[in-house]
């Protein structure tokens, strides 16, 4: 439960170890090493600052852990092979952050898309066949008690299969509507929005660039949905309180986007490790109070529940 409140930090724990400048802070490494770390072109994996390559690759391990962390606990649901896509999607940027390949054609968004679409029919066709064989063996109770087999293909599955697949793309979605140094791709329509969030030379809505607020963006909405979705389908987790802080988090991160807010004092590390900190203890009091108050035996019950359910 501790570890959940602290890999709230994430998003933002890049802010509280290096400077404005976007280096190291000099209390976390000695003189020297951080200019090990530098190439020939005096970046670090192909990015300007410390700061901004450690955010990229925070988020994206925030990304991987809420994906695996519901694709643990939806054993039941129709969609729980389709969050392997979102997985790979932040296990796959992560590879190209850490090997320095972004800049190559493995980053292409294309390419990133047909790979989507490649590991997506593999995933659906593997449930079909697992959901297939388990039916195939129920048909016989089924007829028996009168009732016939559900459908498993339907069209919730079909729309659940592809919001997934679409938030799984959320990670290089500026890359499928923007070009590097160039602006809104040719094919994208003029809708007026990169003007309505305009604000000024290199300020759109408090970015540098269009490109740059839809990464930050989307990349902050898909870890908004993995989270959302982990807390709603660990019915039976006794940590389910404290995924609300990553949850919480997320939502306030995107609401910073949204108002304005980057740079106000209210999107401070400082401040968003208090809230971080305060929510979580908060959580933790209750939980604590509310368990007490329960009798033993509905103690004990629930523990009964929690463990039949983790061993499904």
């Amino acid at each position: 439960m501790a570890i959940l409140v602290g890999m709230s930090s994430l998003p933002f724990f890049n802010e509280l170890i290096t400077e404005e400048n976007g280096s190291l802070s000099k209390w976390l490494l000695p003189p020297g090493i951080q200019e090990s770390l530098l190439d020939e072109n005096s970046k670090i994996l192909g990015y300007s600052k410390f700061r901004v390559f450690l955010y990229y690759l925070l988020i994206e391990l925030y990304i991987m852990v809420a994906s695996i962390g519901w694709f643990s606990v939806a054993k039941d649901e129709a969609y729980r092979y389709a969050l392997l896509l979102c997985t790979a999607s932040a296990g796959y940027h992560i590879f190209l952050i850490l090997s320095a390949k972004r800049l190559t054609w493995l980053n292409d968004p294309s390419w990133k898309l047909w790979w989507t679409l490649g590991i997506g029919i593999v995933l659906f066709g593997l449930y079909y066949w697992g959901e297939h064989t388990k039916r195939k063996k129920l048909l016989a109770v089924r007829t028996t008690l009168g009732s016939s087999p559900e459908k498993i293909i339907s069209p919730k599955v079909v729309l659940s299969w592809l919001a997934i697949a679409f938030v799984s793309t959320f990670p290089y979605f500026h890359d499928i509507v923007t070009e590097r140094f160039v602006g809104v791709k040719d094919w994208v329509p003029i809708l007026g929005i990169e003007d309505f969030l305009t604000l000024g030379e290199r300020d759109v809505w408090g970015f540098v660039s269009y490109r740059v607020l839809l990464l930050t963006l989307f990349v902050q909405m898909c870890a908004q949905i993995l989270w959302a979705g982990w807390w709603m389908d660990a019915k039976y987790s006794l940590y389910k309180p404290f995924l609300l802080v990553p949850v919480g988090l997320s939502m306030y991160q995107i609401t910073m986007i949204v108002m304005v807010k980057t740079d106000a004092y209210l999107n401070k590390p400082d401040f968003k490790l208090l809230l971080v900190l305060v929510f979580g203890i908060i959580l933790g009091i209750l939980y604590y109070f509310k368990n007490k108050a329960l009798p033993l035996n509905e103690q004990e019950s629930i523990t009964s529940v929690v463990a039949q359910n983790n061993n499904r």
